[in-house]
């Protein structure tokens, strides 16, 4: 990826393997997420959250880095979620919200994504995401 394009993104969302790709670096430890994710950084990328399944999320920063949990759902299949992650997120701070919460209404949706198969008919809807997030923080 060219470095002048890394520099106009604010939010790049790449999974465990795409950060791979994009860095050359191994990103199969937390700490390797965190070293490959500031590596964007410093090739000009204002935030960079991490997809790791099951792991959750790695946010890089210039202020620092913070890993958010997924949340423990039965998978079915997995294609289409970091789409729905980076589809949620974005719908989240076009709306205005904090990254934090941004963050976590769009592991909210991912991890309904995955409890069903294929990747469009998987999606959830707002309604759904939000009596999910009401049940798991009851």
């Amino acid at each position: 990826m060219p470095v002048s394009l890394l520099r106009q993104a604010r939010f790049l969302t790449p999974n465990q393997s795409e950060l791979c790709a994009l860095t050359g670096l191994p990103t199969r430890r937390r700490r390797e997420v965190e070293t490959a994710a500031r590596q964007l950084l410093a090739l000009g990328a204002s935030h960079v959250l991490a997809t790791c399944g099951a792991r959750g999320v790695c946010w890089c920063r210039a202020t620092g880095t913070r890993w958010f949990p997924a949340t423990e759902v039965k998978s079915v299949d997995t294609v289409g979620a970091g789409d729905c992650f980076s589809g949620a997120f974005a719908t989240a701070i076009a709306e205005g919200k904090p990254v934090e919460e941004a963050i976590q209404f769009a592991l909210t949706a991912a991890a309904i994504s995955v409890t069903r198969p294929g990747a469009q008919p998987s999606m959830p809807t707002r309604q759904e995401i939000a009596r999910f997030s009401h049940r798991v923080n009851c």
